[in-house]
């Protein structure tokens, strides 16, 4: 793997818009199979969210628990139950350690999305989600922005971390075009006060409708082009996803690029399960997911008090994700908000927002979640900046740590941060918020 990474990261543009192309066939051949577009037809987004999705919900829950009760190891080996309370909540480190038993018994693996996440823990994690679980997930996404005005023909920017070009490219293109998905793929890792405007034009000059992607780099490109007369692309819509920003930072991307923005919430292992309404509320998708929130003693919340939000995925049954401990806190409300949705819906998120590092050139680099992805055995992890041009890795260490995998780490770091000078060290445990919350990436210099 580091070969390929290290032969696409320095081809020929026109051959990594192949690779790219390619890849997203193959990512489609799962969120798109047979049925996908008799599914999309039989899903009404507003109705929905609007009422009738609560009303199946509960049917839903009952299919998840009937299914798991007979098919699945783990829940077999439980006592018998009912209902979904019945069951003990999931961390991501027993579903780390016990991935085997959370599986279907005669899953087709070939079958299933092979995924890895480092997790807003910091928590690394593989897992694989069967595929009439992605195609559905991916069907809901695709409505959600037929709701917004947003339709299959409309060219996309999408800014996230796919790497693109070297980290010390001075000149662009910084962004490749997806054929595919008619995706203008941009590169969040070389936004920068003397490269904004090449990103600005790219947008215009590929005619894109509307943005997708990382939110701190919609944000730093809105913080640049306010303080000059450069006009923004026309977009209809940013939607935004993996991150969120505050209210106050939302508001201004929506200022400087005249468009709506919607933040959405989710998880890697599950999908995109939540979408950000007028009132700046996240709605859950109730035929995708149910939400709970539990204290600090596991024992479920009533709504409108703060603890950590857990998941039920409904549309996994082969591969089920149930009470699943997020690491993620927020409140939980359910009813008529004032948008008109009727479902359940979580309000003041921590775990979304996260630091970004400072490169030597004053780049301001997020979502770093990539850089761990190559450790073997790593429970936690944490990015800590406290000189500019140095960070260092904060590693806390499982029974199956290999030392030895942590120089892929360093060397797969700097294709996101450049010549940084990157440290890693083992601890106990790492810094955590007064929610117990680990921060991904902690800047301790101004």
């Amino acid at each position: 793997m580091p070969m390929l990474m290290e032969i696409y990261t320095h081809a020929p543009f026109a051959l990594k818009r192949l690779f790219a192309n390619a890849e997203a066939i193959r990512r489609d051949s799962y969120r798109k199979y047979k049925g996908y577009e008799e599914l999309c037809d039989s899903i009404n987004f507003n109705s929905i969210m609007s009422g009738e999705g609560i009303d199946t919900q509960s049917s839903l829950i009952e299919e998840i628990l009937i299914s798991i009760k007979m098919d699945v190891e783990y829940y077999r080996d439980l006592p018998d139950f009912n209902t979904l309370q019945e069951l003990p909540l999931i961390s991501k480190e027993e579903y780390r350690l016990k991935s085997k038993k959370f599986l279907a018994d005669g899953l087709n693996r070939k079958h299933c999305w092979v995924g890895k996440t480092s997790g807003s823990t910091g928590t690394p994690l593989s897992f694989l989600n069967y595929r009439d679980t992605v195609r559905t997930v991916k069907a809901y996404q695709e409505k959600f922005l037929d709701d917004i005005g947003i339709s299959l023909s409309d060219r996309s920017a999408r800014i996230s971390g796919v790497l693109i070009t070297t980290f010390n490219r001075e000149k662009p293109p910084y962004w490749i075009y997806i054929d595919k998905y008619k995706q203008l793929q941009l590169s969040p890792y070389h936004i920068s006060q003397k490269t904004f405007s090449f990103y600005i034009d790219a947008m215009k000059t590929y005619k894109v409708s509307y943005g997708k992607g990382y939110p701190n780099s919609w944000l730093f490109l809105a913080e640049y082009l306010s303080s000059t007369g450069i006009k923004p692309p026309r977009l209809k819509a940013i939607i935004t996803d993996s991150e969120g920003v505050t209210s106050e930072q939302q508001k201004l991307i929506e200022y400087t690029f005249e468009c709506p923005v919607y933040q959405t919430y989710g998880l890697g292992e599950i999908g995109q399960i939540g979408v950000q309404c007028s009132e700046g509320h996240y709605h859950i998708i109730p035929t995708l997911c149910y939400a709970e929130i539990v204290d600090e003693d596991s024992m479920k919340l009533p709504n409108g008090q703060r603890g950590e939000i857990v998941l039920t995925n409904l549309v996994s049954a082969k591969t089920p994700i149930v009470r699943y401990r997020t690491g993620d806190y927020g409140t939980l409300e359910e009813g008529v908000c004032l948008c008109g949705w009727k479902t359940q819906y979580l309000t003041n998120i921590d775990g979304r927002l996260d630091d970004y590092v400072i490169g030597k050139d004053g780049r301001q680099i997020n979502r770093l979640s990539h850089v761990i992805k190559p450790a073997v055995g790593v429970m936690e992890s944490q990015i800590i900046q406290e000189k500019l041009g140095e960070i260092r890795l904060m590693i806390v260490p499982g029974k199956d740590f290999k030392a030895s995998s942590m120089k892929e780490v360093v060397s797969n770091a700097q294709n996101f941060l450049g010549d940084m000078e990157i440290k890693w060290e083992l601890v106990p445990s790492l810094e955590r918020t007064k929610n117990a919350k680990v921060r991904r990436v902690v800047r301790k210099m101004e």
